[in-house]
């Protein structure tokens, strides 16, 4: 019987970077909460992580799209808002740091 390897990580922190524009999907909205299967693929990202025990997770999300990224990710626990930088490496940082 094998273990699912996201069940080994209670006690493991997370940054999700999801701050870009998404541009190259194209779209009314960043692809990070462009639905897909009934979900924002963001909310699929951190629920599997949720799911799995992790937490604190920090998510970084595009500084104009706050209220969006609060809204799909009502009620999940142990979640940190965090607007993203200019690039992707930026972005990154200002997770790692908080």
């Amino acid at each position: 019987m094998s273990i699912p390897v996201l069940s080994l990580l209670p006690g493991t922190a997370a940054v999700v970077v999801a701050a870009g524009q998404g541009l190259r999907a194209g779209g009314t909205v960043p692809k990070q909460f462009a639905l897909w299967r009934g979900k924002p693929l963001l909310r699929h990202s951190v629920e599997a992580l949720t799911s799995a025990g992790v937490a604190p997770i920090v998510v970084v999300i595009p500084a104009a799209w706050e209220a969006t990224a609060v809204e799909v990710l009502a009620g999940l626990p142990g979640l940190r808002f965090v607007p993203g930088g200019r690039t992707r490496q930026d972005s990154v940082r200002a997770g790692l740091e908080a």
